[in-house]
């Protein structure tokens, strides 16, 4: 979980430095507002009976509402990685990260758990035998 978060924080620091070259940085206190608000509604969606018993992520992070989080762009990287942090069912919000990266993170799904372990989180993921 920390490379995810150090990635996300580079990530920020280098949009941060493109945005100061070309133009004026967003207001931090007006980004995070939308993010919040964004956040919001996406958890108010994903609360939903007909979400909440998938079996996957997909119906989490296959929505507008999902996607409005994205479209915020690298500014939203260190309020996603304070939500996977915060709170358990942010967890998916990695998959928002990927996006606004343009990377593939890696991990290890654990069955016991139905979480995804990555390398680096210093959790072992369990072994299947």
């Amino acid at each position: 979980m920390l490379k995810l978060i150090t990635f996300a924080i580079v990530a920020l620091l280098n949009y941060n430095l493109l945005i100061a070259c070309s133009m004026v940085l967003p207001d931090k206190n007006s980004v995070e507002e939308e993010f919040n608000s964004k956040y919001l509604k996406w958890k108010e969606y994903i609360s939903q009976p007909v979400v909440k018993i998938q079996s996957t992520a997909k119906g989490r992070i296959e929505n507008p509402f999902f996607a409005a989080i994205v479209d915020i762009g690298p500014a939203a990287l260190p309020f996603i990685a304070d939500k996977i942090e915060q709170d358990p069912e942010a967890d998916v919000l990695w998959h928002a990260i990927e996006k606004i990266a343009k990377i593939n993170i890696k991990g290890v799904y654990d069955k016991i758990t139905n979480k995804i372990i990555f390398p680096d989180s210093g959790t072992k993921p369990h072994r299947f035998s």
